[in-house]
């Protein structure tokens, strides 16, 4: 529209309305079925199978070796001979003859790991493991167990002088079982008497017998200062020598820090001393056994 006097008027364009709400509109997809490829599979052999059980198969392989103890070959051990492949395990168990010798022969082996042992005190510390070839030699050592064993523990840790300390004294022996097993038994009802070589004394003068646990518990003093070592003898022929920690005096100090003196007038001449603040370190009595101390048996004198 042009309006009168050459002037250019306004042009309106209308748009259409746009609903407040809109509707979705679903749309459905059809996926056809997908054939799947045909393999053509061979036909199993089933005449022979696969296991994951090894065992010693027949070959040229062969270990052979002597089984020593302390006092030379030992009669009649007992051999466990392990062969392994990745994490599986097979073995035999075979026995020396008179003159020590074992042998494991005509069977694949490869790595191996072999333990030597004879009821109730040898056996081996540690497992020998290694290769072998066609034919292989290896010798066993086997070390005394069923011995008598002495341990200990004091409480306090570090004994004061002029107070008590308990003492405890175990009792035991390692045995060798059917299976070259060691394992540590408590020997109950043993009687054990402690004496002093130095300023720990006991309380007590007299033998003391062992529990179920193979534990004997005694009360001692410290006369003084110094070595606290104890003899301990047992009434099945041993004796051990303990070195508990030397008696010591309670420490007391005396801190440098003061306590400053609280204000006062100027105009007064009044002086206040300094208050010393004084720490007294005790130990804490009593407290329990943490640790048992190994010490060697030897005979009695």
């Amino acid at each position: 529209m042009v309006a009168a006097g050459g002037c250019t008027g306004e042009v309106r364009v209308t748009y259409p309305s746009v609903p407040s709400t809109l509707v979705l509109r679903t749309v459905t997809t059809t996926v056809s079925a997908v054939k799947p490829y045909r393999v053509q599979l061979p036909a199993l052999d089933l005449s022979s199978t696969t296991t994951s059980t090894i065992g010693f198969l027949p070959s040229s392989g062969s270990l052979r070796g002597v089984v020593n103890g302390p006092e030379g070959p030992v009669a009649g051990a007992k051999v466990r001979i392990e062969r392994l492949v990745g994490s599986q395990v097979a073995f035999r168990v075979v026995d020396a003859d008179r003159q020590g010798h074992y042998e494991l022969v005509g069977v694949e082996l490869g790595r191996v790991r072999v333990r030597a042992w004879r009821p109730p005190d040898l056996a081996m510390m540690s497992d020998d493991v290694f290769f072998t070839e066609n034919a292989t030699t290896h010798d066993l050592e086997l070390t005394t167990f069923g011995r008598t064993d002495v341990q200990w523990a004091i409480a306090p840790a570090s004994p004061i002088t002029g107070s008590k300390a308990n003492i405890v004294v175990q009792v035991s022996t390692r045995a060798v079982d059917a299976e070259g097993l060691i394992s540590v038994v408590p020997l109950s009802g043993v009687g054990v008497t402690v004496m002093p070589l130095g300023v720990l004394v006991p309380t007590e003068v007299g033998e003391r017998l062992t529990n179920a646990e193979g534990r004997a518990t005694f009360t001692l003093r410290c006369d003084g200062s110094g070595a606290a070592d104890l003899d301990v003898r047992l009434a099945t022929g041993g004796q051990a020598l303990l070195a508990p920690p030397p008696c010591s005096t309670p420490l007391i100090t005396a801190p440098s820090t003061l306590v400053p003196p609280p204000s006062v007038d100027p105009s007064v001449s009044t002086t206040t001393p300094p208050v010393p603040t004084v720490a007294v370190l005790a130990p804490t009595p009593g407290g329990p056994v943490v640790s048992l101390v190994p010490v060697p048996v030897v005979p009695q004198q």
